[in-house]
């Protein structure tokens, strides 16, 4: 095997660059989080009821939708005296790519979050 130090230093001084995939979800991600329009996106607030989850209650807040992507932002609730913790893997289905809770994991009692899920469209 040969090695060139000088190269390897070379390469990771390099940055990794972040595909359009990854900045499309991004940048998506910020205007979700800043309930605003984001480019290339419809938005809709479907009028849906709370739903059951183990021992949260999980409402559909709003979807973005462009021909690549798609972000919906959830209400989750804690309606139960103790602490619960949200489990993201809990929101990971087929062609989702990202899932972000907006502060801790861990949902004190009768408390809300939001939650953000990331998927692809299907090609």
């Amino acid at each position: 095997m040969v090695r060139n130090p000088a190269l390897e230093r070379e390469r990771a001084d390099r940055p990794v660059l972040a595909s359009q995939e990854d900045e499309a979800v991004v940048a998506l991600i910020r205007a979700m989080w800043a309930n605003a329009l984001a480019e290339g996106y419809e938005i809709s607030r479907p009028n849906s009821r709370e739903r059951v989850a183990g021992s949260l209650r999980i409402r559909p807040i709003s979807t973005y939708r462009s021909e690549r992507l798609t972000g919906r932002v959830f209400s989750v609730r804690n309606p139960s005296p103790g602490t619960v913790t949200i489990d993201e893997t809990a929101f990971m289905a087929p062609g989702v790519i990202a899932v972000t809770v907006r502060g801790a994991s861990e949902l004190p009692a009768k408390s809300r979050a939001r939650v953000l899920v990331i998927s692809r469209e299907a090609s």
